[in-house]
C-alpha cells in the first residue's frame, strides 16, 4: 500500500516533466507564454522503484482545465480533483474517500511554470541526451528529465529522501473519452468516506 501511495505524489513529477513533449525546448518554454498541457491527455508508462526493483505499469489521465486525474495500477484506481482523493481496490471491492491535504495540495502549486523556473539548476548534454535538473526545495526532491533530440521525453530519474525512482517507456496521447474517464462507477463497492 505505501509504494502506491508513492504513487500519488509520482504523478506530479510526471505532469511537470510532461512538458517537453509539446514539441518545445526547455529554453524555448521558459521565453515564451506556452501552458505546461492542453486540456486533456493520456500517459502510459513504467514507473520503478530503483531501491526494491519493482515496475509498476500506469496509465494516467489528466484534465488539466478543471484539474482532475485518473491513475491506474495494478488493481487500483485513484482520482482526484486537488481537494478530494477516491481509491478503488478492485480486489477487495472498496473505494476509499478521503480529502487532500494541504501537503499534497502543495504538489498541485508547484506545477506552474514560476516555480519550474526557479528550482532550474542545469541543462547537460550527454550520451545523446539533453538532461534538465530540478531541485523542487519544498519536497526536497532532485529530478532529471531526459529528452531525445527531438525534445521527447526517453525518461524521468527523481530522487525523494534518498529513495530513487524513473519513469519509462512514455507514451503519450489525447485520445480518450473524456466524459467517463474521471468517474468512478461505485455501484457493488464497499465506500469509506475518510472525510472530516
Amino acid at each position: 500500500m505505501g509504494y502506491l501511495m508513492i504513487q500519488n505524489k509520482v504523478v506530479f513529477f510526471f505532469l511537470v516533466g510532461f512538458f517537453f513533449a509539446k514539441n518545445s525546448s526547455f529554453s524555448n518554454w521558459i521565453n515564451s507564454e506556452k501552458s505546461l498541457f492542453g486540456q486533456y491527455f493520456k500517459a502510459e508508462f513504467e514507473f520503478n522503484n530503483i531501491n526494491s526493483n519493482v515496475t509498476i505499469p500506469i496509465v494516467l489521465y489528466v484534465d488539466s482545465k478543471n484539474k482532475k486525474f485518473r491513475l491506474e495500477a495494478e488493481d487500483r484506481i485513484i482520482l482526484s480533483d486537488t481537494t478530494t482523493w477516491k481509491s478503488l481496490l478492485e480486489q477487495s471491492n472498496q473505494i476509499f474517500i478521503q480529502s487532500v491535504t494541504a501537503n499534497e495540495r502543495l504538489y498541485f502549486k508547484l506545477l506552474s511554470k514560476e516555480y519550474l523556473v526557479k528550482s532550474f539548476l542545469k541543462e547537460e548534454i550527454k550520451n545523446g541526451f539533453n538532461s534538465f535538473h530540478f531541485y523542487l526545495k519544498e519536497i526536497s526532491c532532485l529530478m532529471a528529465i531526459f529528452v531525445d533530440e527531438y525534445d521527447i521525453i526517453n525518461h524521468i530519474n527523481f530522487e525523494i529522501n534518498g529513495n530513487s525512482f524513473n519513469i519509462n517507456n512514455l507514451h503519450v496521447s489525447n485520445s480518450f473519452d473524456s466524459s467517463s474517464v474521471f468517474e468512478l462507477q461505485e455501484q457493488g463497492f464497499i465506500i469509506f468516506d475518510l472525510r472530516e
